[in-house]
């Protein structure tokens, strides 16, 4: 945006650069959690027993954001990291944080925010695994929030991105594609998916 790339360091950081010079205009180490909520921190045992020249890596759930891109939109930018649980808008000229939205409050009717669908003009939107949030881009004020049907895929892929098309959110679904309009007016709208037969062309 403006002649500046946005890009994830993959070591905790966002960075700006100059698309045409490829000077570095700023980098910022985000916050992973909510800095106003402390938590206490356990002494950390090491047994000697455990260590060994060999170490096995295992993949585990993803605790907090599922893979997003970045969004820009109007000078902002959105941050949803793996490895933290604030959903983060940051200046694009500065790094500045404007706000930041805990994504895994117990307290947010909705649950756990998990994926990032995309912006309109005036809001972003995200997924948790039950509800479509609206969330306003100037401030953070989360807005509304819409309750889509039961997913019964696997939680740990979850429903997908979804997008914004014109004036709709369009998110995936079990075997359909639901759409609500941007202002969470009520009315989510389902539209079912055709079914493939092995021998039939999907794409016409």
């Amino acid at each position: 945006q403006g002649g500046i790339a946005l890009v994830a360091t993959n070591a905790g950081c966002v960075a700006a650069i100059d698309a045409f010079l490829g000077e570095l205009r700023w980098v910022r180490r985000y916050e992973r959690i909510d800095p106003l909520r402390h938590r206490a921190r356990g002494k950390r045992r090491v047994d000697s027993d455990s260590m060994a020249s060999q170490v096995d890596f295992a993949q585990g759930e993803l605790t907090s954001f599922l893979p997003n891109d970045l969004l820009i939109r109007d000078g902002f930018v959105l941050v949803a990291p793996c490895d933290g649980e604030l959903l983060l808008c940051l200046d694009v000229g500065t790094g500045q944080l404007l706000w930041y939205v805990d994504a895994s409050t117990h307290y947010a009717p909705y649950g756990r925010l998990t994926t990032l669908v995309g912006t309109s003009g005036e809001d972003v939107f995200a997924l948790s695994q039950t509800h479509l949030v609206a969330i306003g881009l100037a401030g953070g004020l989360v807005k509304w929030a819409v309750e889509l049907p039961t997913w019964n895929g696997n939680p740990l892929i979850g429903r997908g991105r979804g997008v914004v098309v014109g004036d709709h959110v369009v998110v995936p679904g079990q075997r359909e594609l639901l759409v609500c309009h941007v202002s969470g007016q009520p009315g989510l709208r389902r539209l079912p998916l055709p079914t493939f037969g092995a021998s039939r062309e999907p794409l016409p």
